[in-house]
């Protein structure tokens, strides 16, 4: 069920994050939450770890993918040959001779 209670980020105990909500949730809503910077994005609860004072402090799985990440880099077959870590512009890129080849 989507709820639209207020929710922000919040660190946990066990180190991992969660939400801070304002209102009652349940375990399998659905929330936004909203940094201070204003970045939101969609969460399900996945457990709630307290709940008082009109707060609850919840375990979260993200719905978005998040940010696209960069491709994946090609190896290259003859980086072994050559002594390079396969990133063009690296040192050892020009001292393998590398670059010379690629000219």
């Amino acid at each position: 069920m989507n709820n639209p209670a207020t929710a922000t980020p919040a660190k946990l105990r066990d180190g991992s994050w969660g939400a801070r909500v304002t209102g009652a949730v349940a375990p399998g809503d659905v929330v936004t939450i909203t940094t201070r910077a204003g970045k939101t994005w969609q969460a399900r609860i996945m457990r709630v770890v307290w709940t008082g004072e009109g707060v609850t402090l919840c375990a979260t799985s993200s719905l978005d993918d998040g940010p696209p990440r960069r491709a994946a880099r090609r190896y290259r077959q003859d980086c072994r040959r050559y002594g390079w870590d396969g990133v063009e512009g690296s040192t050892s890129y020009y001292t393998s001779g590398q670059y010379d080849e690629d000219s």
